[in-house]
C-alpha cells in the first residue's frame, strides 16, 4: 500500500511540475525521469501501465492533437530496464547520462512535430531547437536529483532504492 501511494505521489508531482513549466513554454522532463526511476526500481509491468496513463494525462491536459507522450514514456521504460542490466546505478554523477537520453527521447517527437507542422523558417527552428537543447540539459540535471530525492524518501518508507536496484533484481531471480 505504501508503494502504491509513493508511486502515485511521484507521478502526480512530476505531472504537476511538467504542467507548471509547460505553461511558460519549457518542456520539463520530470515525468520522464520519474518513469525511468520507477522502471528501474519496480519492474516493467507496473511501469508500462504508469507510462501509458501518465502520458495520456499529460497529452490531454496540454490539449495535444496527437498523443505521442505515452509512446515516448514506453521507450523510456524500455531504456530503464536496459539501464538496470547494463548501466551503473550506484554513482549519482553517471545518472546524468540516462537523464540526457530521457530528455532526447521525451522532447524529440515534440520538436519534430512542431517543426514539421509549422515550417515557418529559421527563427522558429532556432527557438524550437533551443527548447530541445534546454530539455535535454534539464533531463541531465534532473535525473541525479530525482534519484537522490526519491532514494532518500524510499529509505524512510523502507521501499527499494534505485542505487541498489541491480542487487535487488539479481537476488530476486
Amino acid at each position: 500500500m505504501i508503494k502504491t501511494a509513493f508511486i502515485f505521489l511521484i507521478i502526480f508531482f512530476s505531472i504537476f511540475l511538467e504542467l507548471s513549466f509547460g505553461g511558460i513554454g519549457i518542456v520539463f522532463p520530470a515525468t520522464a525521469c520519474a518513469v525511468f526511476y520507477i522502471s528501474v526500481n519496480y519492474g516493467w509491468r507496473l511501469t508500462v501501465i504508469i507510462a501509458l496513463l501518465s502520458g495520456l494525462v499529460i497529452d490531454v491536459l496540454f490539449g495535444r492533437q496527437i498523443f505521442y507522450t505515452p509512446y515516448t514514456l514506453l521507450v523510456i521504460t524500455v531504456f530503464g530496464r536496459y539501464w538496470l542490466h547494463k548501466g551503473v546505478l550506484k554513482a549519482l554523477k553517471i545518472q546524468i547520462f540516462p537523464g540526457l537520453i530521457n530528455g532526447v527521447v521525451y522532447s524529440a517527437p515534440l520538436f519534430l512535430f512542431l517543426y514539421g507542422r509549422y515550417q515557418s523558417g529559421f527563427l522558429l527552428f532556432l527557438f524550437n531547437f533551443s527548447n530541445f537543447l534546454l530539455t535535454v540539459a534539464l533531463g541531465g540535471m534532473l535525473m541525479p536529483f530525482t534519484v537522490l530525492l526519491l532514494d532518500t524518501l524510499s529509505e524512510k518508507f523502507e521501499l527499494p532504492i534505485y542505487t541498489k536496484a541491480k542487487i535487488n533484481f539479481y537476488h530476486s531471480n
